[in-house]
């Protein structure tokens, strides 16, 4: 048994999830979810459009209830434990759930999500952390003049104003191009590695998930 060997079987799971599902009248949008996630992990939930990728994202966030199976994250049970697992959590921008309010500047709506959590929000500071992203030279625009690139990683940066344990980031590929998938998703797995958290992201395209560490592919229902 190598080192490697090793610190795989010391990994714990942060994110242990047992025929985990969400049935309504409307539709069943995942069903018999079965996976254990450790921190460090990029996670990739692929499925085509309607398969249930931003619902399954949501619920290991905490953001979204099941009534199917179990879920347990960071020790706590949910839903009994969301209140505990979604402080945890951070997201990027998802349609109709988050969305910023595009005739803002970045520089406000930074500073607005960093005065949240209690962290420094001055300008500088605002610069600073928008500058750790290499958003700093957006400061002065307006939501709405973003680039889709752009966006994507506002959002981003946004949802690790918490420092998060988990972040999930929706579908984002046909926002963006392939190169700048790619560029995205090394970002995203970079982020789990080094940060050692969990970066849980929605993928239309399978073969985006070819480098994750762990995918989970769901079929439309």
């Amino acid at each position: 048994m190598d080192a490697e060997d090793t610190v795989r079987m010391e990994e714990k799971p942060f994110i242990i999830a047992k025929d985990l599902g969400l049935k309504s009248p409307l539709g069943t949008p995942f069903t018999g979810v079965n996976v254990e996630v450790p921190l460090g992990t990029f996670l990739a939930v692929t499925g085509e459009h309607g398969a249930g990728k931003t619902p399954l994202v949501l619920t290991l966030a905490g953001r979204m209830r099941f009534n199917r199976g179990s879920l347990t994250i960071d020790g706590h049970a949910l839903p009994k434990g969301g209140h505990k697992v979604r402080r945890l959590a951070g997201l990027g921008l998802f349609h109709g759930l988050n969305d910023v309010e595009t005739n803002l500047h970045v520089r406000a709506v930074t500073a607005a999500e960093l005065e949240l959590f209690k962290k420094p929000h001055r300008k500088a500071d605002v610069r600073a952390y928008l500058d750790s992203w290499g958003l700093g030279h957006l400061c002065d625009m307006r939501v709405r003049e973003l680039s889709e690139p752009e966006l994507v990683r506002f959002g981003i940066a946004l949802g690790m104003a918490n420092d998060p344990k988990i972040l999930v980031v929706d579908d984002v590929e046909h926002s963006l191009s392939h190169t700048q998938t790619r560029e995205l998703l090394d970002l995203l797995r970079n982020l789990a590695h080094d940060r050692n958290m969990i970066v849980a992201v929605a993928l239309t395209e399978p073969s985006f998930a070819a480098d994750a560490d762990q995918a989970i592919a769901l079929e439309r229902s």
